[in-house]
């Protein structure tokens, strides 16, 4: 009887032949899929960049990055000036503490404590030291490409322009209730100088340069006026130094650039420190340098047209889906709102924002900029200078006529170059009412409504606001 039984050493050949073979095999598809994943990740990778339109840098950044000039030096004297006014209301900590903190106000300038009207007659010297940056040419206060130390240099400086601009406002109302209305003028108009220096750098610096602006002149601008001794020539002057101004402040652009060159740097390096591999390999900088650019494309776009012909703020709400960290938090998700101007190339902008592929909230926050609410700010504070030029081309007219005008349009063009406007799609004049020889300014936004009264009126009692 024959045997086919293998010998073991056939056996053990069969085997290794196998094995080879299926090493083999394996060793293929696995250089196969390799393959295939490469050409998948390098096609994504392309496909990722090539879906975004590259619209080059939004502006001219060389241009910008010149306008240094006197920044860093009037930053310098700002603080040091500052820190004089501190000192002062130091040495007199309870005092100036039970100042500030007294819930009673408002009250009349007239009930404020002695030995705080005696502290700011003696730091007002300090407003002419101050006032030395009227010398000097608006710059950057920090370049936006040192974005690491912008936060700190913002803080300090606005905390004592801050005090500054209430020093100002203080020695106003002493003055006013004195009745020194040359003094007065002397302050306006160093004040007014000084805020324009302040013209170069965030949006937030120019909110808070608008809010002191509205602290001083809203609560003292109408006492002044009030004074019979107070001439039309003098209002002139001080209606050149208010034109003047409002003619220097950066358009809404201005800022959105500011924001633009540090939004790219903050992004920028962390990226490198945190995904410097990756970040590399898929070409993130790349990507988003293409998304920023669209986004900062279409806010520069129209951020500086004129209310009745600029197109409404419209918003966009996505959701971002984020690599699990563990198997807790698989599924967790953002909700973002971006808003931009409508175009034609919208929807690229919801397609760009789906782009980046790490640091995905970062990139959302950093572009989801309140874009309407800053304009609305931009443009109440524009109205806002328009309507305290209205009031003392009133009362430049009232000097020269007796009387208030009939209607706004008697004050163009010897009184007023241009009619305050109401910011919004009509592009009106503000509602101008006069009865019993008292002229009401009107804006469709009611708060900035102003009540002018003919000089040596009994006004409301002035209160102050620390």
């Amino acid at each position: 009887m024959l045997n086919f039984s293998p010998s073991i050493s056939e056996t053990f050949f069969g085997v290794v032949l196998m094995t080879r073979l299926l090493k083999h095999r394996l060793t293929k598809f696995l250089l196969g899929m390799l393959i295939v994943l490469l050409c998948g990740f390098f096609t994504w990778r392309y496909w990722r960049v090539a879906s975004i339109p590259d619209v080059g840098e939004p502006f001219d950044v060389e241009a910008y990055l010149t306008q240094t000039d006197d920044g860093e030096e009037i930053a310098r004297i700002t603080i040091e000036a500052g820190k004089m006014w501190s000192k002062i209301q130091d040495a007199n900590e309870k005092k100036w503490f039970s100042f500030y903190n007294d819930y009673t106000r408002p009250r009349p300038w007239a009930e404020v404590d002695p030995e705080i009207k005696a502290d700011v007659l003696h730091a007002e010297p300090i407003l002419e030291d101050w006032f030395q940056v009227n010398d000097l040419q608006a710059g950057f206060f920090l370049s936006p490409l040192n974005y690491n130390n912008t936060g700190s240099v913002q803080r300090n400086l606005y905390s004592q322009l801050l005090g500054l601009g209430r020093l100002s406002k203080y020695c106003v109302l002493e003055r006013n209730q004195r009745g020194e209305h040359h003094r007065v003028r002397g302050i306006y108009l160093g004040f007014l100088q000084a805020a324009a220096r302040f013209r170069h750098d965030s949006g937030i610096t120019e909110i808070r340069i608008s809010t002191i602006v509205k602290s001083i002149f809203d609560g003292t601008l109408p006492t002044y006026l009030n004074h019979p001794d107070v001439t039309g020539e003098e209002l002139r002057q001080l209606q050149s130094v208010w034109e003047q101004f409002l003619e220097e402040q950066p358009t809404p652009s201005h800022y959105l650039k500011y924001d633009y060159l540090q939004n790219r740097e903050m992004l920028t390096d962390a990226l490198d420190q945190e995904y410097p591999k990756w970040t590399t390999i898929a070409n993130e900088k790349e990507v988003l340098r293409r998304v920023r650019n669209l986004v900062y494309t279409n806010w520069l776009t129209h951020c500086d047209d004129i209310p009745d012909e600029r197109p409404d703020v419209k918003s966009h709400t996505f959701t971002i889906h984020h690599f699990p960290e563990s198997f807790s938090n698989w599924g967790v998700t953002s909700t973002h709102d971006f808003e931009y101007f409508p175009d034609k190339n919208e929807q690229e902008l919801f397609t760009a924002f789906k782009a980046p592929s790490i640091k995905k909230s970062d990139v959302a926050e950093s572009l989801c900029f309140p874009l309407a609410k800053y304009i609305a700010a931009n443009d109440r504070y524009r109205l806002r200078t328009q309507l305290y030029l209205t009031q003392v081309a009133l009362h430049i007219y009232y000097r020269e006529h007796n009387q208030f005008p009939d209607t706004l349009d008697e004050l163009v063009p010897d009184y007023l170059t241009t009619l305050p406007r109401n910011p919004d799609i009509t592009g009106s004049t503000v509602a101008y009412v006069l009865e019993n020889q008292t002229a009401t300014l009107t804006p469709v936004d009611t708060r900035l409504q102003r009540v002018v009264r003919p000089p040596g009126s009994d006004l409301p009692e002035t209160t102050y606001s620390p």
